[in-house]
């Protein structure tokens, strides 16, 4: 079950990675069946904003999200100390990883 959510979350962020490229793509105005030297100079500008700082923009967004997930040492160890309960007790205790 778990491989199946992953696989999903994976396709699905695919699918919401290829939506916002294509609205960008569409608001730059980018030709369909674009031949090489023909595209306008605006358009490519655009289409390095979209690359450069658009991907940064997309990146920064991420940190802001990923600031608000606490783990540390402890938190860390709490959780585990939960999951072993909830399993029963029934693994072994694991020496700590450094």
């Amino acid at each position: 079950m778990s491989f199946a959510a992953m696989a999903f979350a994976g396709k699905s962020a695919s699918g919401v990675g290829h939506q916002i490229a294509g609205i960008g793509v569409d608001a730059i105005g980018f030709p369909a069946r674009a031949v090489p030297g023909e595209v306008p100079q605006d358009v490519l500008f655009g289409l390095g904003l979209l690359y450069g700082p658009g991907s940064m923009l997309l990146a920064v967004i991420a940190v802001v999200f990923l600031m608000g997930y606490r783990l540390d040492r402890a938190r860390h160890a709490e959780i585990a100390a939960a999951l072993e309960a909830r399993r029963g007790g029934g693994l072994a205790a694991r020496p700590a990883a450094h």
